[in-house]
């Protein structure tokens, strides 16, 4: 131990308490905001629990993600408040609790939980005041430090996902000679399969793509793969087999997000499409991949979210809506041509999103080890 500090539990330090239910306090015109466990705001209140300068912690469900506020709050009774008691710095506890791995003290059975006893019990280091300031400065720079690279990085893919869609707009624009028609005259266009959930196996030979394994241009085959006996896919696998080539779109999502629509090229075999997601099998007048990026533009969207249906705040567009769209294209050649002009950029926004993620990562087990070093 180093001179002057001394080792004791955080509930000495800092008053450990519980949030509350915000239905008390909400108020569209209220000037405190509610934080769930997460760190997320939930909604405005005209009252507040806890002091500028508190940290949250998540007392169910997301307990590792602790965040420093610094406004006066409310905070929901699934999350914890820490505030820092005199003689104390608040941002010193606020770094101590993020230096800890708040998963290894998870007393949950099935959702991860924290009780304030194990909180309060927690131990802490704690230096002279003046230390705890000095060690908050060196922290406040070295972490600025690093959100700055991974701001760059973010940065630099915000710009080439702009080009990108300025590129987009420019080249899909329709010029002189160029040909109208609906999706229906040149595509095979289907929905998939009402398969029963019950029947979905861990493993098998055909995969079952559902709405949430695909996003904009992307199929994401390990989210969540469920599969088909063979026994029951050979039944049904005329109905809904995929094949190489084939544009994919999800039909169904929230309105308010706009969280459908996406489309991507599947690129393998033995795939079975699952409902709420409709498949298009492209004629040889139409280059794949011109279409995909097409299905990006302004203006397929507008018409793709012009006639949608569902329940309220959940949207669905139907099968006949997809097949009206119309899309404007050039020759077979100029397709080819955008194709590949936008593909130089987009691959560009591929590689950046992989820094990104990598930076990012990075980035977290720096600040964490900069963490451990200044409190083991």
């Amino acid at each position: 131990m180093k001179e002057g500090w001394e080792y004791k539990k955080l509930g000495e330090v800092a008053t450990v308490s519980h949030g509350k239910n915000q239905k008390e306090v909400e108020d569209i015109h209220g000037e405190y905001p509610i934080y769930g466990s997460g760190g997320n705001i939930m909604g405005y209140g005209n009252s507040y629990l806890c002091e500028s300068g508190t940290t949250i912690l998540g007392r169910k469900g997301t307990i590792n993600n602790p965040l420093y506020i610094e406004t006066k709050f409310w905070n929901v009774d699934t999350a914890f408040g820490i505030t820092a008691k005199d003689g104390n710095s608040k941002k010193y506890i606020y770094y101590f609790v993020k230096s800890q791995d708040w998963s290894k003290k998870d007393t949950g059975t099935t959702l991860p939980s924290l009780t304030q006893k194990v909180v309060k019990e927690t131990i802490i280091p704690v230096p002279p005041l003046s230390e705890q300031h000095r060690i908050v400065s060196y922290l406040d720079a070295a972490f600025a430090k690093i959100d700055a690279v991974a701001k760059n990085a973010e940065d630099a893919l915000n710009e080439a996902k702009a080009l990108f869609q300025s590129a987009l707009a420019k080249m899909m624009e329709p010029k002189e000679g160029w040909e109208e028609k609906k999706i229906r005259d040149i595509a095979d266009v289907r929905s998939g399969y009402a398969f029963k959930s019950s029947e979905f196996k861990p493993n098998g030979k055909y995969q079952v793509l559902r709405i949430g394994n695909v996003k904009r241009g992307i199929i994401l085959y390990h989210v969540a793969p469920v599969f088909m006996p063979d026994s029951l896919a050979s039944v049904v696998v005329n109905k809904s087999i995929l094949k190489k080539g084939d544009i994919i779109i999800t039909q169904t999502g929230t309105k308010s997000k706009g969280d459908y629509g996406y489309t991507a090229i599947v690129d393998c075999d033995n795939l079975l499409l699952n409902q709420r997601v409709a498949r298009l099998r492209v004629n040889k007048e139409i280059n794949l991949t011109f279409l995909l990026f097409y299905t990006w533009t302004k203006y397929f969207r507008d018409q793709f979210f012009s006639n949608e249906g569902g329940m309220v705040g959940q949207g669905n567009v139907s099968l006949e809506t997809i097949k009206q769209i119309k899309i404007i294209y050039p020759s077979i050649e100029e397709q080819v041509e955008i194709v590949s002009l936008l593909s130089t950029i987009y691959h560009k926004i591929e590689l950046l999103e992989s820094n990104l993620s990598r930076t990012l990562t990075e980035c977290a087990a720096l600040k964490q080890s900069i963490l451990r070093q200044t409190f083991e």
